[in-house]
């Protein structure tokens, strides 16, 4: 038996799933193809070396995760009790000698960690963070998830005023309508 749904996604990564539960969350039949086994794309954690050792095999940018709107959105953490766990040791580089470079989430710790090669690379390092920050605060947080203006789900169909007059079909029959009036103007004074 053949089913009706209003959207088809396909992926069932991070962006498949988000954007599938938010066209629910509005009502919208959704169907959610992935052809894997498992959903969640980079979510999804893995067994892949040792038995009981589970891996994040896709887990490679986590720096702004609780930052998404889709946390509160959802309730992930009051209703599911998911939490985002931070190691405090995000990176490290073992090197021949027996050193290791390592990146904390504090940028101090960082920092000494950067010293030990060099003191102006931790200097240079502390200043970058500074300067990465305030780009964060002002410019790649805020444009990054920019609050949501429902969207037509049927071409021609604005969902509000504002989005009416940058519809491509409102300017079209806009033009439409004005040229004709301009013919139609033109011709009745003959």
């Amino acid at each position: 038996m053949a089913k009706a749904y209003d959207v088809i996604v396909i992926g069932s990564g991070p962006n498949g799933l988000a954007i599938a539960a938010y066209l629910s969350k509005a009502g919208q039949k959704v169907l959610l193809l992935e052809k894997r086994f498992e959903a969640g794309g980079g979510l999804c954690t893995e067994q892949v070396t040792l038995p009981d050792f589970y891996h994040n095999t896709h887990a490679v940018y986590m720096m702004m995760v609780d930052y998404a709107p889709v946390y509160s959105d959802f309730q992930f953490e009051e209703r599911y009790g998911v939490r985002h766990i931070l190691p405090e040791l995000q990176v490290a580089m073992p090197l021949v000698d027996g050193r290791a470079l390592c990146v904390y989430h504090d940028v101090e710790r960082t920092c000494a960690s950067i010293a030990r090669f060099s003191a102006k690379d931790a200097a240079s390092y502390r200043d970058m963070q500074r300067h990465f920050d305030e780009l964060m605060k002002h410019i790649l947080g805020p444009q990054t998830y920019v609050p949501m203006e429902a969207a037509p789900l049927m071409a021609g169909a604005p969902s509000s005023p504002s989005l009416a007059a940058r519809s491509p079909n409102t300017r079209r029959r806009r033009r439409r309508r004005s040229s004709a009036s301009a013919s139609r103007t033109s011709t009745c004074g003959r």
